[in-house]
């Protein structure tokens, strides 16, 4: 995992997405990023989705990096945008982004 000298140095990638009725599917795509393009992601920290409770079909999704530059990197890929466009086929509409610095995170 990376070290992260601050908070300040960490950027946040969210979206909110809408995927009816192809959640195995979509899971399994999300699998196949972990093992094909995890292991080209320098930078990543961790990812984080989660279901919404009072609809089945949206999920929110952040991704942690070391910095916005190895985000920028990860993303520049033309296999990276190859992976998204097969997910965003999939999505109902285009994802909600969110661009953003960790201020605070709290576990335990």
């Amino acid at each position: 995992m990376p070290r992260i000298r601050s908070s300040d140095d960490c950027f946040i990638k969210c979206h909110v997405i809408r995927r009816p009725s192809c959640y195995i599917r979509c899971r399994k795509r999300d699998h196949r990023w972990f093992r094909d393009r995890r292991p080209l992601a320098r930078g990543f920290v961790r990812a984080d989705l989660s279901s919404n409770i009072n609809d089945p079909d949206e999920f929110m999704a952040a991704a942690c990096f070391a910095d916005k530059k190895a985000y920028d990197t990860m993303s520049d890929n033309p296999d990276q945008n190859t992976w998204f466009e097969e997910l965003r086929s999939h999505l109902v509409a285009d994802p909600e982004w969110f661009d953003g610095t960790l201020e605070r995170q709290r576990m335990g």
